[in-house]
């Protein structure tokens, strides 16, 4: 676990645990303003409206609602398990070891460097690497 991670964990009392709805008003729940940093330091404005989707959404919704997809917004969570129980997929993004393999655990887990790591890949037009993007935006 990342000392970010822990720090918010112990420190603050943010809590790790699945959130069970998506916030329109809070996309990234705990996470939006990390999420707004992020998007606006690869050059996407959080509150202009994404392309992808035919204009009918703000990058901050597409990108928070693709976090919720895939992590319910659990810097914790792990999924696309394997028959023997080891899970390839960690994370708020879900970066998966099969298809990233240069993302380590560390940083997967660390909800400040794969909330910009996301938001980098999105600027650089790569959000389809998420299946929730594909599904949200299908």
């Amino acid at each position: 676990m990342t000392p970010h991670l822990l720090y918010l964990i112990l420190v603050l009392g943010i809590q790790t645990a699945p959130q069970a709805d998506w916030d329109r008003e809070r996309p990234c729940g705990v996470w939006t303003a990390v999420c707004d940093a992020a998007l606006t330091h690869h050059g996407l404005d959080p509150h202009a409206y994404a392309p992808p989707t035919g204009f009918r959404e703000r990058w901050r919704d597409v990108f928070g609602w693709t976090q919720w997809c895939e992590s319910k917004h659990d810097p914790l969570a792990v999924g696309d398990f394997d028959r023997f129980g080891r899970g390839h997929s960690k994370g708020l993004w879900q970066f998966s070891d099969t298809y990233q393999p240069q993302v380590s655990n560390t940083q997967a887990f660390d909800p400040y460097w794969s909330t910009y790591e996301a938001a980098r890949q999105w600027a650089a037009g790569f959000a389809v690497r998420w299946s929730c993007y594909r599904i949200h935006t299908g």
